[in-house]
């Protein structure tokens, strides 16, 4: 237990290193005397507005994820779902792409009497909502505004992480509308497993439980679908109003800045940004959120400001709540625990979280 406590540790030392090494140095590159000059003439009322719009769209966040729970059947509250919430975003920003936190989200879940292929359903469907939103614009942007995306190696990356989307979304919509194809493969491959003896008495017994597991998923998609279509609408429209508050962040600390960029500039590059940090293997994209923030942004925000821009911004939208977040794991869960979720040993985590 030792040798996993220190791993959340050194994953979150990896994070602050790479994220203050990348602002640090974007900070050296684009400060100098002008900016110290125009610093004085910022709008702090306008950072204000910044902080309102990154607790609206963490409400929002958090009114899609309990909307999509009553569809499934389930009540977890408001204030419970935003506090799971802020841990997806602490667990998120430390874990390789942007969509760590799921353990953690799927712990929160099962508390509340929820089976954990239930909890997968709506932890997927959350998931869905968001990247549909995303990816269904970027494409659009990319074909339209293409003179947005001047780096050749972003516009290839794009390219590429398109093809493997579609591929795995082909693939997560065969397995939800067949799950007797999947519960084939899942055979074939504890068939396979059966050939080595470490892991013959285990395979069973894992085959069964992911079996289990997909029969549920599928029977709560399909339940979802057809009894909640009036509470899926409703979350989907909480989701797109999220990620609009979100995104609107950036354009009140570019006014408070005294920078003059259209809103729908602002938008449409972080759109294409999001879309490609969900494919980062950096820690909750450190590093290649700075960076290609610098890279898309410096088209439209003079190079004076630029480095304090992409530092506010990804203090307002990041930073500030993977800290707040991190302060309520450590002090609800713990360490040890936050090891055994985030290793996929929530099982029995979460029934004895269950009983207590």
């Amino acid at each position: 237990m030792g040798q996993q406590k220190l791993s959340i540790k050194h994953v979150l030392c990896i994070f602050l290193a790479v994220s203050l090494s990348v602002l640090g140095l974007l900070a050296v590159l684009t400060m100098g005397p002008k900016t110290l000059e125009e610093i004085r003439q910022i709008q702090v009322a306008d950072f204000f507005v910044a902080l309102g719009l990154a607790q609206l769209s963490l409400i929002l966040d958090g009114m899609t994820l309990r909307l999509i729970a009553e569809a499934a059947g389930t009540d977890v509250g408001l204030a419970y779902s935003v506090k799971s919430i802020l841990f997806y975003l602490f667990l998120s920003t430390i874990t390789p792409t942007v969509t760590g936190g799921e353990p953690l989200l799927l712990y929160q879940l099962t508390r509340k009497k929820m089976s954990a292929g239930r909890a997968t359903s709506v932890i997927f469907l959350r998931g869905a909502m968001i990247l549909s939103l995303i990816a269904g614009a970027t494409p659009a942007i990319v074909f339209f505004h293409g003179e947005l995306i001047e780096n050749a190696l972003i516009k290839y990356l794009l390219h590429s992480i398109g093809v493997f989307l579609s591929l795995l979304l082909c693939s997560a919509g065969l397995l939800s509308l067949f799950p007797q194809k999947g519960e084939k493969m899942i055979s074939a491959w504890g068939s396979w497993l059966d050939r080595f003896p470490a892991a013959a008495r285990y395979g069973r017994r894992l085959e069964e439980m992911m079996i289990n597991w997909l029969h549920d998923f599928h029977v709560s998609l399909k339940t979802v679908f057809l009894a909640s279509k009036a509470r899926l609408l409703s979350a989907f429209i909480c989701c797109a109003l999220s990620l609009l508050a979100n995104f609107l962040i950036a354009s009140a600390i570019l006014h408070g800045l005294n920078c003059q960029v259209p809103v729908p500039q602002v938008l449409m590059v972080q759109f294409v940004l999001y879309f490609l940090l969900y494919f980062t293997p950096t820690p909750g994209g450190s590093g290649i959120a700075e960076g290609g923030g610098y890279a898309l942004f410096a088209a439209l925000v003079p190079i004076h400001f630029l480095g304090v821009f992409v530092i506010l911004w990804r203090f307002f939208t990041v930073y500030l709540w993977a800290f707040i977040g991190g302060i309520l794991v450590v002090k609800t869960l713990g360490f040890d625990m936050l090891e055994r979720i985030s290793a996929a040993e929530g099982e029995p985590s979460m029934r004895d979280s269950s009983q207590n």
